[in-house]
């Protein structure tokens, strides 16, 4: 597994803590309900070494709840290096589809109220899909003692769907500090069996990012 640290987990949910605008599917891989489970996933994990300034760990269990049995739910904590700059702590929850040898970690967007600083996370809210507007999706690579995580590839899938590979819609914005064009978010729309085939054609072709990062279970 590469070592190279360019997406960091954590990040995915600061963002959707803060209401940021993410590249998302519209229709996950597998309906909600039907997904299964994977006990074999839960634990503690942490990363491989101090990404800008946090060593983060991860604990994955089940969602809990009124969340279909094949939800799973994570809290993650960010360590500072430095001392004096206060402990990180957010949470997510999600579920997981097998394709090949990954798996498509599917995190229901918006998450209001999911990812809170402490002590709310205690408390995550109800299973609302109604609610949903999207799934980010995160590509996992499981070993028996680690999860290396990959991130849509922004460019790749602009590319796709533009030149009409791939049924989308690519949001512009303005850049915030020159003011500039720029994509603000994506929303793949292809339904499950078109967006099925489109990853496992380019699952190591360009979907994903090639930098990753990787937690080492503890």
């Amino acid at each position: 597994m590469t070592s190279k640290l360019g997406v960091v987990f954590l990040g995915y949910w600061v963002l959707i803590c803060s209401g940021c605008a993410l590249d998302t599917l519209k229709h996950p891989l597998v309906d909600p309900a039907e997904a299964k489970p994977m006990p074999e996933l839960y634990g503690v994990y942490r990363t491989t070494e101090f990404k800008e300034g946090f060593l983060n760990y991860v604990h994955v269990a089940t969602a809990g709840g009124d969340y279909p049995p094949g939800f799973l739910r994570g809290v993650l904590v960010g360590q500072p290096r430095d001392p004096k700059t206060p402990v990180t702590v957010r949470g997510f929850v999600g579920f997981i589809e097998p394709l090949g040898r990954y798996h498509i970690l599917h995190c229901p967007f918006p998450q209001e109220g999911v990812l809170e600083d402490q002590p709310k996370i205690s408390s995550p809210p109800n299973w609302k899909r109604q609610d949903v507007t999207g799934y980010m999706a995160i590509r996992l690579e499981i070993g028996k003692e680690s999860v290396e995580a990959s991130g849509l590839n922004r460019e790749f899938i602009v590319n796709q769907i533009r030149s009409g590979k791939l049924a989308g819609e690519v949001h512009m914005g303005e850049h915030p500090k020159t003011g500039e064009p720029r994509v603000s978010n994506v929303s793949i729309t292809a339904k499950q069996k078109e967006l099925r085939a489109f990853f496992e054609k380019h699952m190591d072709a360009g979907l994903f990012q090639e930098t990753s990062q990787t937690y080492r279970r503890i």
